[in-house]
């Protein structure tokens, strides 16, 4: 019983799951909470109708509190944003969302991702997982 009253309080357990497309306009609210530039409704509208592209949504309870988006070619990917509302932030919630992203990433075959820094504006590149 405690512990369901737990879950209730803090507004349910964190899930991360496919977004849709009926998901742009909160995510484009997150984005703009996160970054300096925010990507509008519009942009995440055609981010969330590619193929390409692979976006998650992390909700705890009925709200959405976070996304990762990467864009694939081949066997590569670049994270191109990953955020949490910043009500949400510094309890670990982003790990469980990167690491279910990245792992859906591995299963559509991508064995290199990148990382473009904005604010030093360098290319990291991580190897997934080894040939």
């Amino acid at each position: 019983m405690m512990a369901w009253l737990s879950e209730w309080w803090s507004g349910g357990i964190a899930a991360v799951e496919p977004a849709t497309v009926r998901d742009a306009s909160r995510l484009s609210q997150l984005h703009g909470a996160s970054f300096h530039r925010g990507w509008g409704e519009a942009e995440f509208e055609v981010m969330l109708s590619e193929r390409n592209t692979l976006v998650h949504r992390l909700r705890m309870g009925r709200k959405t509190i976070g996304f990762a988006v990467s864009r694939l070619a081949a066997d590569e990917a670049e994270i191109l944003s990953i955020a949490v509302d910043p009500g949400h932030r510094g309890r670990g919630l982003s790990r469980g969302l990167l690491l279910t992203h990245l792992g859906h990433l591995a299963g559509r075959g991508v064995r290199f991702l990148a990382r473009l820094s904005t604010s030093t504006e360098y290319l990291t590149r991580w190897l997934i997982h080894p040939a």
